[in-house]
């Protein structure tokens, strides 16, 4: 039991009463103590995602879940919306648990948004029959009233998106630690960057920069240079459609809301705000070959870690320096490309 190096969870609070105990009882039998990186990374994206798309009260949920729900085992309204649309694209389910799985939900949406436009018109008109006592044709009809509700259909994609490469990358049984501070850190300064000032995050270290107060407003662009990506080209509108200045501020200023309890849940919850995961780097390939002595002194804070739990012994601490310096020193002899163009995915084999 000593020799465990990992408890795995499939879920961002499954278990956390059997880690304590176990904790617990490793430290009381051989005196060393299990080492904590949190829980499942893909899991509490999601959950951010969703947190932030929460934040935002835009109801973009509630319309991709009323948009399938509406024509979903209802011929009749299938056969009104192809009649007064000509088109028989449907929408696609919204997977209430699994937030950042629902871009092609959002895409169909947005594919279908002026067909639900004239379909909900012609219900309106009485051209074909209005759906009663429906709550679903109500959630559809107030959005789409909503003259930002089409940009915050493409925020949404947009954000998603953004995120989404995490998870494909890390769905995987390889060992990823020494990958996750640096691919985390890339994606939260990505998103620090639609709405915080470039002067406060140029030369952040990866460890300042998760402990970046988000909510400080005096760090915060003004609402007008927010990047809320291509949805802001849909916030122009024409004629009647166009929205006010008012509701252009509000969308955006919404939108910085979605970003920050965003970041704030991930930041919570994120294996980065633990030191053993920042400084794992050091078995990152690209940065052994691209930085070496940053990569010895991230590797010399891992072995002060790991002597501070009593998982290794302080005697030895001098021959495992010596034992990273030598393998560093190795690697145009095993091949420098190799480690340039490491895929974590299919790239372990060579080592």
């Amino acid at each position: 039991m000593n020799n465990i190096a990992q408890i795995s969870m499939d879920g961002p609070n499954v278990n956390w009463k059997f880690f304590g105990d176990l904790k617990s009882k490793i430290h009381n039998d051989f005196g060393s103590v299990l080492i904590n990186i949190d829980s499942c990374g893909v899991h509490i994206m999601h959950n951010a995602f969703k947190r932030g798309m929460d934040a935002t009260g835009w109801k973009v949920d509630s319309y991709l879940s009323s948009l399938y729900r509406l024509f979903k085992d209802a011929p009749a309204r299938n056969e009104d919306f192809l009649k007064v649309t000509n088109s028989d694209v449907m929408p696609l389910k919204f997977v209430n648990h699994r937030w950042l799985e629902n871009v092609p939900a959002a895409q169909r949406a947005i594919d279908m948004w002026d067909s639900v436009l004239i379909y909900v018109k012609a219900s309106e008109e009485g051209t074909i029959n209005k759906p009663k006592n429906c709550k679903s044709y109500e959630t559809i009809k107030e959005c789409v009233n909503d003259k930002c509700f089409l940009a915050k259909l493409y925020y949404f994609k947009c954000i998603a998106l953004q995120l989404q490469p995490f998870l494909v990358k890390y769905q995987t049984n390889n060992p990823m630690v020494p990958f996750l501070s640096n691919d985390l850190c890339m994606l939260i300064r990505a998103l620090m960057r639609r709405f915080v000032k470039r002067d406060n995050l140029d030369g952040l270290n990866d460890e300042k920069l998760v402990k970046l107060d988000i909510k400080d407003t005096k760090i915060h662009v003004i609402y007008k240079r927010i990047d809320e990506g291509f949805a802001n080209e849909k916030l122009k509108g024409t004629n009647a459609s166009k929205p006010s200045e008012r509701e252009i501020m509000e969308f955006k200023m919404q939108s910085k809301e979605c970003l920050i309890a965003l970041l704030s849940k991930l930041l919570e919850k994120c294996p980065v705000t633990y030191s053993l995961v920042r400084h794992s780097i050091c078995f990152h390939p690209q940065k052994m070959v691209k930085d070496k002595d940053g990569s010895l002194a991230h590797f010399k804070k891992v072995l002060t870690l790991l002597v501070n739990h009593n998982r290794v012994a302080e005697k030895d601490c001098d021959p495992l320096i010596e034992e990273y310096n030598l393998f560093l020193d190795k690697i145009p002899e095993i091949g420098i490309s190799k480690f340039k163009d490491f895929d974590p995915n299919d790239g372990y084999s060579f080592l």
